[in-house]
């Protein structure tokens, strides 16, 4: 048996496949600027072309990716970047705290 919908079910729904929607279209997006994104990192030597010694490859970049100096500075920075997050964390807990 079905019952009458709820009044509310409607507007969650469109709510649902707007978001789906755009989900869609950024990752349609960001497939579509890879190849940009990644030549210009290389521009700017974040990344190391395909010729050379490359430890760590990019997803679709035919051999572009990070050489062993490159890999320690990006392990270096998500160190870093965890370690700010505890730290806030244990500041707002210790504030909440007050």
């Amino acid at each position: 048996m079905s019952g009458p919908q709820s009044a509310n079910s409607e507007p969650d729904e469109r709510m649902q496949v707007t978001l789906i929607a755009m989900a869609v279209a950024s990752a349609v997006g960001v497939t579509a600027m890879w190849k940009a994104v990644l030549t210009f990192l290389i521009g700017f030597a974040v990344l190391v072309p395909a010729g050379a010694d490359v430890l760590v490859r990019m997803p679709g970049g035919a051999g572009v990716g990070l050489d062993a100096p490159r890999c320690w500075i990006a392990a270096a920075l998500v160190m870093a970047l965890v370690g700010l997050g505890v730290k806030h964390q244990r500041h707002r807990r210790q504030l909440e705290s007050l």
